[in-house]
């Protein structure tokens, strides 16, 4: 392995040693797939058995699963089978994505609501600031945990946690300024990490909130209209926790599908790096060990009894045990020189007809690295160059978008917006200075004693606990 790498860093013997990388990560990837696949297909079943049983929406879910694999374990499969196949687990997958678009930007709104909540819930309670209190004060307490090492990017993130919580009271021709401004550094970038800071930024924002998730997900939905027509200056005591509970057990449940679908996604994602690469497989003993759990699991699952490990499934986990962290650590290997093949040796790959080869292991890699949803429809082999009129064309477009936002919901959604949309873009502060001057400012500026209640809780249990990510 390691002389092959060594050649393809200094472009030694490419016609050969570029096809035998692509097979080589291909079986790579098929067996941490097929091992990983596996076990949790086993802990899917173990997690939700009694859902699938009852004929929920798992049991067909888990149908097309198991439908799907014994299709992929016949060895019979044509050439053209394998292509429907894989184009048929990519529509699977486009569907959960689907789903998971639909729920987060639930998410997303709801996060903005929480935010309002919060602030209004010190309107109905005892507290009060400490007796000592004073803007300045807390700023320099805010301050130290911010600057508490010399670490950049540990003091990027703390500064974005207290970005969160802070008060907005910014124009909103200066929010469309630092907007501007954070895109005017991709000039000249590749176009996907450009489509990637828009996305982080329209579901912080709930830009794109689908409304035809009225037909989709109706009880969220009114739940949702009820929301954006509460007069939240106005509520009382009684309504306001009516209103915090209802929301509760909104988001949890919302959060209870959320897993369920990343679950299912991350299955589905197998089945495809599974079919993709099979072609490359070469350990039929391994194959046998992992047919053994999924089968022994799918026989449970159609009984009456709690799903177990059975002896037959404890020898075959037995002999899979530590085979995946093994195949991590080469696959990270291969994936080293990954980037420079698709840089430097693009003729190369046409001229091999190994192009679309490398495509299929950038689609891999890019799972295999945590980006479960990603949109392989989306992806493209040739990299795209922003510019000017790129830029000004998603700028327009962006303030066309907020000025909606704004102009259709009130100050307290508006700025919890605003201070979710600062926490995400790179820190627009330039030195310690600027950043203690910025979070003074907030906090002399917020006149509402509720508000600034629930922002002096919320930012010293952050600073004494650790602060956790909004559901």
């Amino acid at each position: 392995m390691k002389k092959l790498l060594k050649e393809i860093e200094r472009g030694q013997n490419l016609d050969v040693n570029l096809s035998t990388y692509s097979q080589d990560l291909f079986g790579l990837y098929y067996k941490e797939a097929m091992v990983r696949f596996c076990f949790n297909y086993y802990n899917f079943c173990d997690t939700y058995q009694k859902d699938i049983r009852e004929n929920s929406d798992l049991a067909p879910i888990n149908h097309i699963l198991e439908s799907i694999l014994f299709h992929i374990l016949r060895d019979d499969l044509k050439i053209e089978e394998e292509k429907q196949l894989l184009e048929k687990i990519n529509s699977l997958r486009n569907q959960i994505i689907g789903v998971m678009k639909n729920l987060t930007a639930y998410v997303d709104v709801f996060s903005a609501y929480q935010k309002v909540l919060q602030r209004k819930s010190m309107n109905f309670t005892e507290k009060s600031l400490p007796a000592d209190y004073t803007d300045k004060t807390f700023t320099q307490t805010i301050m130290n945990y911010i600057v508490q090492d010399q670490d950049q990017a540990a003091i990027n993130m703390r500064l974005s946690e207290i970005l969160r919580e802070l008060p907005v009271r910014m124009t909103k021709n200066h929010f469309f300024d630092l907007i501007e401004r954070n895109l005017a550094l991709y000039k000249g970038s590749d176009k996907k990490s450009l489509d990637e800071f828009l996305y982080i930024l329209k579901t912080t924002a709930s830009l794109e909130f689908p409304e035809d998730n009225a037909k989709h997900l109706p009880i969220l939905y009114r739940f949702l209209e009820e929301l954006r027509s509460t007069d939240f200056n106005n509520l009382t005591k009684e309504s306001f926790m009516d209103l915090s509970e209802r929301f509760s057990r909104v988001v949890d449940s919302i959060t209870k599908i959320l897993q369920v679908y990343t679950d299912y996604m991350s299955l589905t994602n197998d089945l495809y790096i599974i079919s993709a690469s099979k072609s490359a497989s070469l350990n039929h003993d391994m194959d046998n060990y992992c047919q053994a759990i999924v089968l022994a699991t799918h026989d449970q699952i159609r009984g009456e009894d709690e799903i177990s490990i059975t002896r037959e499934m404890e020898t075959a986990m037995r002999h899979l045990e530590g085979q995946q962290e093994l195949t991590m650590e080469a696959i990270r290997s291969y994936e080293m020189v990954l980037d420079l093949i698709g840089d430097q040796y693009k003729e190369t790959l046409e001229e091999l007809s190994l192009k679309e080869s490398f495509f299929e292991i950038q689609k891999i890699s890019l799972v295999n690295s945590g980006n479960h949803f990603v949109e392989f429809d989306t992806m493209v082999m040739e990299k795209e160059i922003i510019t000017d009129d790129m830029l000004n064309e998603v700028k327009e477009g962006l303030i066309r978008q907020f000025t909606e936002l704004f102009k259709n919901h009130d100050k307290s959604y508006n700025r919890a917006i605003q201070a979710a949309v600062l926490s995400v873009i790179p820190p627009f502060v330039k030195n310690i200075t600027e950043t203690q001057d910025y979070i003074f400012t907030s906090l002399q500026n917020c006149k509402d004693p509720a508000e600034k209640q629930s922002i002096y809780e919320v930012i010293s249990q952050g600073i004494q606990n650790g602060f956790k990510e909004e559901d």
